[in-house]
């Protein structure tokens, strides 16, 4: 959960500066802390575990820590209990041959992708969606299994913010995409790498794409997401090409849950990648008896050398 809690921020921001013997940060920097707090006075607490990662402006990591503070000084009042988090469910929607995936916190609702038409991704949202309104829809890129199904989402659901890659396409279902999202009243960003997107207490980092020189589906956007101790990596249809990218400007961490790029496809999940964020968990979205023979086995050999559980959306 990021710790923003204006009560207490003062206090973190001291500590988490001596802690790492930083004072200031040089102009574009920002950091993203996760921790947990209550806010309500609590007199007993005596440590905040946190984990602080510094970026600079180009959202490149410059450092990781995790720590511990101990509570002090005039604001110390201000600084409160631990408390177990709220319970995050991530889903890996079946959409066939696509992509579809709701992160459900309490209140707070994230969906990246939709799938393809009739993807049944309104029917699943309808049971987890209860005040009716996503606060975040992502679309990846402008591939129809990734977008014909936010049509139906966007015109059965209220929609705060839309985050898209800023690419464009000259089909049909991009078009009626596009209505749909002007439609709809949302704010609507084109995502960079180092870009924040805020929903409720979760916090997503933008790693990709840095502009869009790739290929469609390298110029995806990816996504991290830490919550507790756990931490998520959402790649959309980004290739080999795109995780160069992201090794090379070190945004990168070890990852437990990685949803693996592209179905499967050998043009993604390259060896390098995959040491580079040892998922423990893959979870492959694609459909039973697709054209493209999805997954390939190349990928399946890659994740399983390097210890991966793997899940599959056709099994």
């Amino acid at each position: 959960t990021p710790l923003y809690s204006s009560a207490a921020s003062d206090v973190y921001k001291r500590q988490i500066y001596q802690s790492v013997e930083r004072d200031s940060f040089a102009p574009g920097e920002y950091y993203n802390l996760t921790g947990y707090y209550l806010a309500q006075e609590d007199p007993n607490i005596e440590r905040i575990f946190l984990r602080i990662r510094w970026y600079d402006a180009n959202g490149t990591v410059i450092s990781q820590q995790e720590t511990s503070v101990s509570p002090s000084g005039e604001d110390s009042s201000n600084i409160t209990k631990m408390l177990p988090l709220e319970t995050l469910c991530v889903h890996f929607i079946d959409v066939g041959q696509g992509d579809s995936i709701l992160i459900d916190l309490d209140e707070t609702e994230v969906l990246i992708d939709g799938g393809g038409k009739s993807s049944g991704v309104v029917e699943y949202l309808a049971n987890c969606v209860e005040d009716g309104e996503l606060e975040v829809m992502v679309a990846t890129h402008p591939h129809a299994d990734h977008i014909r199904g936010l049509i139906a989402v966007l015109d059965a659901f209220e929609v705060t913010q839309i985050w898209l890659n800023g690419d464009t396409a000259t089909t049909q279902t991009h078009a009626e995409f596009m209505a749909a999202v002007n439609s709809e009243e949302a704010e609507v960003h084109n995502a960079t790498r180092g870009d924040q997107i805020n929903a409720g207490n979760l916090t997503f980092m933008v790693l990709n794409p840095v502009d869009l020189s790739g290929s469609t589906n390298d110029n995806s956007i990816v996504l991290s997401l830490s919550y507790g101790d756990v931490d998520f990596l959402f790649t959309g249809d980004a290739g080999e090409e795109a995780e160069a990218s992201m090794i090379s400007a070190g945004v990168l961490n070890d990852t437990d849950i990685l949803k693996v790029g592209h179905h499967g496809s050998q043009s993604a999940s390259s060896q390098n990648f995959l040491e580079v964020v040892q998922p423990e968990v893959a979870i492959i979205m694609v459909g039973e008896g697709n054209q493209y023979g999805h997954p390939h086995d190349e990928t399946i050999g890659r994740l399983n050398a390097i210890g991966a559980e793997i899940y599959r959306t056709d099994f």
